[in-house]
């Protein structure tokens, strides 16, 4: 391959934008039963295809797909191998330093995907091994009890344990009693004492709540409660850290390698999430790894992912990441009843996703489903413009 043996740039000759909305279940607290995206296609003068994804919400639309028009006619003429400098001047170019983060991430995350594709497919690796290796190539994930009735969630733990899962995650209510009534169901729902329980706070408890339902629940042998107050107060977060015995995770407060560094000077956390929704890019989630591995902090890939393409970057960002160590989280993905890529879901073996192999991100496009749901996509936008 002459792009391969002389190192000659690869020139961005076309970039695709599709919007698309699949159908999903069970999605929690969620206004509508899909989930949308942006599928992001660069093309370049060698053949090569990149493909990438970013989270979209349906009030989004008319300002990431017009955003996503700038960024097309940005990139056109220039090199894809250069990754950091395209995301570097697509930042300045747009002046997303104005944004907030995460508002800025849903502006670049898919094409920083697609630009990683197509680097991965030029040196005929997984990313993963662009990367530095795989640390793993199977990938631990969480099950799941949603809230229903205590003896449901107690039979639903049950039935993931039976399934091999040996970490389960319950969302926090909010509500101690109700928390620590269904923590219990859950407990009692497990057969094996090893089998770890994890919380998801989220925010829901000021400080002095949070130390009282943490003590509560230390005695159903929790594995850590995730971000049990406010993001905004590291000192909060610190002072629960303190006064509890179960360990506690920092997660809103740790969206970017900036808010990582000071959970890190804190000493605020005993673990820590990431999550390329809203970390600024797959380069920052390597960032704050490394700022956590060197802190002596092991974390949780919160893949929050919309679809397949995202889904398989986090897979490979996972197998390449040494301290992401603990069960995972991909609750929106394996809600999805479909997905954009030949062959359809990603599938599950017990409580492990293997790693894909093919080379870059590790999946491809299937363009029937492509097409399907990105009609499905107008469809609806079609009839919310005529409410």
């Amino acid at each position: 391959n002459v792009y391969t043996r002389k190192g000659r740039k690869m020139i961005i000759e076309d970039v695709q934008i599709t919007p698309v909305a699949i159908p999903a279940e069970g999605l929690k607290e969620e206004k509508s039963d899909i989930v949308c995206a942006l599928i992001i296609e660069i093309s370049t003068d060698c053949g090569l295809v990149g493909i990438g994804e970013s989270p979209l919400l349906l009030e989004e639309e008319n300002i990431c797909v017009p955003m996503h028009t700038v960024i097309r006619n940005n990139l056109i003429g220039k090199d894809a191998c250069d990754i950091s400098k395209r995301i570097r001047d697509l930042s300045a170019d747009l002046e997303l330093h104005k944004l907030h983060l995460q508002a800025a991430d849903r502006l670049i995350r898919g094409v920083e995907s697609a630009l990683w594709d197509i680097l991965g497919k030029r040196v005929g690796k997984p990313l993963c091994d662009v990367w530095g290796g795989a640390y793993r190539q199977q990938i631990e994930f969480a099950g799941e009890v949603k809230w229903q009735s205590l003896p449901a969630m107690k039979q639903r733990a049950s039935k993931l344990e039976q399934d091999g899962n040996r970490t389960i995650y319950l969302k926090a209510s909010g509500e101690i009693t109700d928390d620590v009534a269904a923590v219990a169901a859950v407990r009692d729902g497990l057969q094996d004492v090893h089998v770890k329980i994890r919380v998801g706070a989220h925010q829901l408890w000021a400080p002095g709540e949070a130390i009282t339902v943490i003590n509560r629940l230390e005695k159903y042998g929790i594995e850590l409660v995730d971000q049990p107050v406010i993001q905004y107060n590291l000192d909060a977060l610190k002072m629960v850290r303190e006064s509890v015995s179960v360990p506690v995770a920092g997660h809103e407060c740790a969206q970017s390698m900036y808010d990582v560094l000071n959970v890190v000077k804190k000493d605020a956390a005993d673990y820590l999430y990431l999550d390329g929704r809203f970390h600024t890019g797959y380069n920052d989630v390597r960032i704050s790894a490394g700022t956590a591995e060197a802190a002596g902090i092991q974390c949780i890939y919160h893949a929050a992912s919309g679809v397949g393409i995202a889904f398989a970057m986090d897979l490979q960002m996972i197998a390449a990441t040494a301290n992401c160590t603990l069960a995972n989280e991909a609750f929106t993905y394996e809600n999805l009843k479909d997905d954009i890529i030949i062959g359809g879901k990603l599938k599950r073996q017990g409580p492990y996703y293997a790693v894909p192999q093919e080379a870059g991100v590790g999946v491809s496009l299937d363009r029937a489903k492509l097409k399907k749901y990105h009609d499905a996509y107008m469809k609806i936008k079609a009839l919310k413009s005529d409410r």
